[in-house]
């Protein structure tokens, strides 16, 4: 007799979470009959962070692990899922209210390209702001090669419209050493927040 378990690997609960919320409700114990079989994980991401770990728990269910074993191991891995983003242009910043229409216009005029990523707890921070589309890049590639990569996950590289600065990333990755296991397109929903 076999049990079937679901696993439910959610976005980041402070920005992107708001449609999941269904999915914690469902595994809360008042839904007895099924919260023993459903396993809710706060990713703390989003986009491909999300795409990691839910094929690292199909890799584990596949190995065997129990349960307890894969929700403690997402829940480890999960920290170490970097998130980088350099934003080619500032008008839809200024467009949502995060950033007035002057800081907008100067920034442009400057060539600024914000760099952001997300923190512990899922929230975006922007750590530098770059002076062109070079030097955004070339800080993506230096925080990459930075932090420890695990061979073991794949790389991934995500565009929003165009290619063309993705394909300059994954080379320069590539010159590094660093393999990408694919390219995929941001969605509507991620790449308008």
């Amino acid at each position: 007799n076999s049990t079937t378990f679901s696993y439910s690997v959610k976005p980041s609960s402070t920005p992107f979470a708001d449609c999941c919320s269904s999915i914690s409700l469902i595994s809360s114990a008042s839904y007895s009959a099924i919260s023993s079989r459903v396993n809710t994980v706060d990713s703390k991401s989003t986009t491909y962070g999300v795409k990691i770990l839910v094929d690292y728990v199909l890799t584990l269910e596949k190995e065997g692990k129990t349960v307890e074993e894969i929700v403690e191991k997402v829940e480890k891995i999960k920290r170490r899922i970097t998130i980088y983003a350099g934003l080619d242009t500032l008008e839809y910043l200024s467009r949502g209210g995060r950033l007035s229409k002057a800081a907008e216009l100067i920034g442009s005029m400057v060539n600024i390209k914000p760099i952001i990523t997300l923190d512990e707890e899922g929230k975006i921070q922007v750590p530098t702001k770059c002076l062109g589309v070079v030097k955004a890049i070339r800080y993506i590639v230096d925080k990459v090669m930075k932090d420890e990569i695990d061979t073991n996950h794949a790389f991934y590289t995500v565009y929003t419209s165009g290619t063309s600065n993705t394909e300059k990333l994954e080379k320069k990755l590539e010159k590094e050493g660093i393999a990408v296991a694919g390219r995929a397109q941001v969605g509507p929903t991620i790449g308008s927040h």
